[in-house]
């Protein structure tokens, strides 16, 4: 394998270990995590070589996997089971992984919308029955997992509603996930309930892109709460655990 690895080309740890997921060409639940754990350490140790400045959660995920590989490592056989803790442990990390393709999935898909709003036209009248899908029982209760955010903001964006994106303006501005985090979290201080389509009034696709994906990470970790009554209602985002100071 080739390890000449830039971490510029990197968000973060999680999309490094996609990457080496995705050059397997494995699902992300079948990976061999001893063969994944190997592999990462191997870079970290080689850009540590190199004196290259490596961040701190870059090593938390490398502990993090050395500590599953012995444990996986130690079992008498492949046949033996890990410890119930242990892997409590490996599925927590897998789920990690796994939700974070979601949400870099989402990510792709709203970068998709903003290439192709070029290829969009006005017109009085547009039949959508072809992008009509069969009935999903899914639906949001303020507690969904990622993978559900994914499936229903997906339907939505499939339907005549993503249109309102092409209004937005494309224009370069500087916004930072941090900066939409704590927009929404001031917006959910003076509001008991936003409507999810307010995000569609936002100035610029930039800023559009960006809100959404802090939004799902604050979903993700309970900072707020997003909830569809029935399929094909309205979203509606509520304010989740968080210190308001």
């Amino acid at each position: 394998m080739d390890y000449d690895i830039k971490l510029a080309n990197f968000s973060g740890p999680l999309e490094l270990l996609l990457d080496l997921v995705r050059s397997k060409n494995i699902n992300i639940l079948d990976i061999d995590l001893v063969d994944l754990a190997t592999q990462y350490v191997k870079i970290i140790q080689i850009l540590k070589e190199k004196n290259i400045q490596i961040a701190g959660e870059y090593l938390v995920i490398a502990s993090t996997l050395v500590h599953l590989k012995s444990k996986i490592l130690l079992l008498p056989s492949k046949e033996e089971k890990l410890k119930p803790e242990d892997e409590k442990d490996r599925l927590e990390f897998l789920a990690l992984l796994y939700d974070y393709q979601q949400i870099k999935n989402i990510a792709n898909m709203l970068k998709e919308q903003q290439e192709h709003r070029n290829d969009y036209f006005e017109k009085n009248t547009s039949d959508y029955s072809d992008f009509r899908r069969a009935p999903d029982p899914s639906q949001l209760d303020g507690h969904s997992s990622v993978h559900n955010l994914y499936k229903v903001l997906k339907l939505m964006f499939d339907r005549t509603k993503a249109k309102n994106l092409i209004k937005i303006k494309t224009q370069q501005v500087q916004v930072t996930a941090d900066e939409q985090s704590l927009w929404l979290k001031n917006l959910l201080k003076n509001e008991n309930e936003i409507d999810f389509e307010y995000l569609f009034s936002l100035p610029t696709m930039k800023h559009f892109v960006i809100t959404m994906i802090s939004m799902l990470e604050m979903a993700k970790k309970q900072l707020l709460h997003l909830k569809q009554e029935q399929q094909f209602s309205k979203i509606s985002i509520f304010r989740g655990g968080y210190d308001e100071n």
